[in-house]
């Protein structure tokens, strides 16, 4: 590792001329610094897989912000193209340097992440479903910054609830409105360094900041939220020949999307039963858990979810789908789902199995199992009238006018389905890699999509005419086994010392584990 002059020329430390002598470096900038690399390969042939060499270097704190720093690479061949040292005798090494290529990275003084609190980018609108952001603030290591100050503005269609905390803690808040949506949130943290970062929580209201409804009351389309943030301070630089900086970093765009729903849906896959092999695998048992919300805002009957297993899995037959209800005036606990209010559809090679309620006779066939669960019917069974109201709207409507949490709140409508699926030995008909069998890299899907007819708010009996959907998909892995090599033997005998010294014309025995 060599500092370059000012010469800007510098002596290879392997690389020699068909004379014998070190060649010179030039060209390069005075400063830089110069590695030369001598890889543990004795030999490389045209035929050979690409070798990836990864160099971790560190920013020098002396770097000049937003300044690209330039970092060139070439290699060579020390001994040229034959493996002995005879730059004597025709095979000069020099001409195996490779050009130069080149890439550049700048220093930044810190990088500004959020994180949405729910696994989708999605929420149900009103004041029972808050959410949180993360606003994260990570400073070059080693840097300090002062009078630093996170700022969040919050789009007119999303209300801020609270500063749920800050870290440090201590941090002097400015907060938007909690009764009218907008604003901007600032926390300044003074001095700081590292990591800094504030939580707040919120939700989408009624109505945005000019009056209009978030979500049309009558169709239930989904709407956006556009989130921003920002960080701002001062920055003195180590290098003393650098002056105090003022900075603000403000990413462009929105650091968050939201989309905001009448009625949404989520799913989540977990491992409940290992038989096979550690990880997903055949013969092992998955559950899948579909959970879903109406907006506190909106009503809806005839609600359906269909949930389609992709083929190398099937509907475990020993255990039937349960259905838990949080709904507005009821509360119904997981309970197993009628038969006759959910349809298994085997769209799948061979004979149907014992879970299947309807065989698809159509070819070619998918691989497929579509579960129908009639979520309003099973509401009939349990005694209820099949509607899904969100808490803020009374069971019989508001009788004219908008929802009004503060009047009526019977709290958060939602649900959970769960079924279990068991992996299979061997895909029927779908299977894109050419290989029947399941096994490492292959991936089981289960895609579903949850609609409903929406009520009026006002006669929670009328509908509008509309229905709107929402959509989800969870996916498993089958993990892929780990490829390692070792030295087994040299000359035949494994026992060597660490590390392995060979000479030409050892015998050298590989290990190669899966």
């Amino acid at each position: 590792m060599l500092t370059v002059p000012s010469s800007r020329c510098v002596t290879h430390p392997y690389i020699v001329d068909d004379t014998g002598s070190a060649i010179q470096v030039c060209g390069l900038t005075a400063g830089d610094t110069f590695v030369a690399l001598r890889l543990p390969f004795g030999s490389f042939t045209p035929d050979q897989p690409p070798a990836t060499v990864q160099v971790t270097a560190t920013m020098s704190d002396l770097a000049d912000l937003n300044t690209p720093l330039t970092v060139r690479a070439r290699g060579g061949y020390q001994f040229g193209s034959t493996p002995l040292d005879d730059w004597c005798c025709g095979d000069d090494p020099s001409p195996t340097l490779s050009p130069w290529t080149s890439a550049s990275v700048t220093p930044i003084l810190l990088t500004l992440s959020k994180a949405y609190s729910v696994s989708e980018d999605e929420t149900a609108s009103g004041p029972n479903f808050p959410r949180q952001y993360t606003v994260t603030a990570e400073i070059a290591p080693g840097q300090t910054v002062d009078n630093f100050t996170l700022v969040d503005t919050l789009p007119d269609n999303m209300q801020f609830v609270s500063v749920v905390s800050t870290s440090p803690a201590g941090a002097t808040c400015t907060t938007p409105s909690t009764s009218a949506p907008g604003g901007t949130l600032s926390c300044n943290f003074g001095t700081v360094s590292g990591t800094v970062s504030m939580t707040f929580a919120f939700y989408i209201p009624l109505r945005d900041a000019s009056n209009a409804r978030v979500i049309d009351s009558t169709t239930g389309d989904d709407a956006s939220s556009c989130n921003n943030a920002k960080a701002s301070g001062s920055w003195t630089p180590t290098d003393t020949r650098d002056n105090t900086t003022s900075f603000t970093e403000d990413p462009s765009g929105c650091e968050h999307t939201l989309t905001d729903k009448s009625i949404a849906v989520q799913k989540t896959v977990t491992l409940v039963q290992d038989n096979g092999a550690p990880g997903y695998s055949p013969d092992d048992v998955l559950e899948y858990t579909l959970t879903f919300q109406v907006s506190d805002f909106f009503a809806f009957q005839n609600v359906v979810l269909q949930d389609v297993i992709s083929d190398g899995q099937r509907l475990d037959a020993t255990f039937t789908p349960t259905l838990q209800v949080n709904g507005n005036g009821y509360t119904l606990a997981a309970a197993a789902i009628a038969t006759a209010n959910y349809d298994v559809a085997c769209d799948y090679t061979g004979t149907p199995g014992a879970e299947c309620t309807i065989d698809n006779t159509t070819l070619p066939n998918t691989g497929t199992t579509t579960l129908t669960f009639r979520v309003s019917n099973e509401l009939v069974t349990r005694g209820q009238d099949g509607r899904l109201i969100g808490g803020c709207v009374p069971p019989s409507g508001t009788s004219g006018g908008d929802p009004d949490c503060n009047a009526y709140d019977d709290g958060p409508t939602t649900g959970t389905i769960t079924f279990r699926t068991v992996v299979q030995q061997n895909f029927s008909d779908d299977y894109p890699s050419g290989d029947p069998s399941v096994d490492q890299g292959d991936t089981l899907t289960d895609d579903v999509t949850i609609i409903g007819d929406l009520l009026q708010v006002s006669d929670a009996s009328t509908p509008t005419g509309q229905s709107e959907a929402d959509t989800s998909t969870a996916s498993a892995q089958i993990p892929r086994g780990a490829l390692t090599k070792s030295i087994y033997a040299v000359n035949g005998s494994t026992s060597f010392t660490a590390p392995v010294e060979v000479k030409p014309g050892d015998t050298v025995t590989y290990r190669l584990t899966y």
